[in-house]
């Protein structure tokens, strides 16, 4: 049987790496892979501080919204259609993921989004109101799904 006849599954492992992945030469791989190790403490920090922050802002907004209030603080939510389908943007393709969002009384009453003090994010807030444009103006969570009223912006909080 010839390799062309082959399904993907049975050809063999290099034949079907040098039809998908792009032609470098060693001395580029080389490159890269320095960059990649150069870089890694400075992505493993990122991710740290990043969830220093994040942690920082969901004690702060518990404190705020409190439970024995009937506010229930929610984290990561994507945001999805009145169903409970995640919506993506017509332009890049991509879902967008919410920090926290605070909900009461089946509702959404507050909505944030934690970064650095110099991380860009309009691009990201762009995305956001392109989807909730297109009718991706709800969060789901435990089956329940919220919905978030049109005077409910995304807050960025930058520490």
């Amino acid at each position: 049987m010839s390799l062309e006849k082959l399904s993907e599954k049975d050809k063999p492992m290099e034949q079907i790496k040098s039809s998908i992945l792009p032609r470098f030469s060693l001395k580029d791989i080389g490159r890269k892979l320095d960059k990649l190790d150069s870089d890694k403490p400075n992505v493993v920090q990122n991710k740290l501080d990043g969830c220093r922050r994040e942690e920082q802002v969901g004690r702060e907004l518990k404190k705020m919204y409190p439970e024995r209030k009937g506010y229930t603080v929610l984290r990561e939510r994507e945001l999805c259609d009145r169903d409970g389908n995640p919506v993506k943007d017509s332009e890049t393709g991509q879902k967008r993921r919410i920090d926290f969002v605070v909900v009461k009384d089946g509702k959404v009453v507050d909505m944030v989004e934690v970064t650095s003090e110099t991380a860009p994010k309009r691009n990201q807030l762009q995305k956001e109101y392109r989807i909730r444009s297109v009718g991706g103006n709800y969060v789901q969570y435990e089956g329940r799904i919220y919905r978030i009223p049109d005077n409910v912006e995304t807050r960025v909080r930058r520490l």
